[in-house]
């Protein structure tokens, strides 16, 4: 594994993990959404929503797993999660702007959206000037490519340098 994405890397297990396991939660036992805010009597319809929410959580995590294993190359999911962080944490302002829930049951949903949106946009890979992405394990592949070309230009004029012979000859 490349170690230039390594902060990149942990966020997005941890978010993978995260949502996998409300994920599961919410699809798999929609109920327990009653325990999560407060006790709330919830209707077929609130049921029914939540194991769709529990659905698009799962499918959030096998992005951030997908994009886990190569950040550059799946930078397309790494900001679809960002966007996604975001908008759920807009999502609870509006619902606390609206004064449907109370602050301290959305406070920690919203701090989770918060940190891991701003951990992603953290450690987004930046373009370096001129040299594309920065990409600690790409710099160190094209040094050693430099390295090789630059010996095997070496090796070519220590041949150019040979003028005689290669073998002497004698007479006897």
């Amino acid at each position: 594994m490349n170690d230039g994405f390594r902060s990149l890397r942990v966020a997005l297990l941890a978010i993978g993990t995260a949502n996998i396991a409300f994920g599961v939660l919410f699809l798999f036992n929609p109920k327990t959404v009653v325990d999560v805010y407060d006790g709330k009597l919830i209707d077929g319809l609130h049921l029914y929503l939540s194991s769709g929410f529990g659905a698009l959580l799962i499918i959030l995590s096998f992005g951030a797993f997908l994009a886990f294993t190569a950040p550059i190359r799946h930078m397309g999911i790494v900001i679809m999660l960002i966007s996604a962080q975001f908008l759920l944490f807009i999502t609870d302002v509006i619902i606390l702007a609206r004064e449907e829930m109370e602050i301290m049951t959305l406070f920690p949903e919203m701090l989770y959206f918060l940190v891991t949106g701003l951990l992603l946009v953290r450690y987004f890979p930046t373009p370096d000037k001129g040299n594309g992405i920065k990409d600690i394990g790409d710099n160190k592949r094209n040094e050693n490519r430099k390295l090789k070309i630059e010996n095997s230009k070496d090796e070519v004029k220590r041949e150019e340098k040979i003028d005689g012979p290669l073998f002497e000859e004698t007479t006897s």
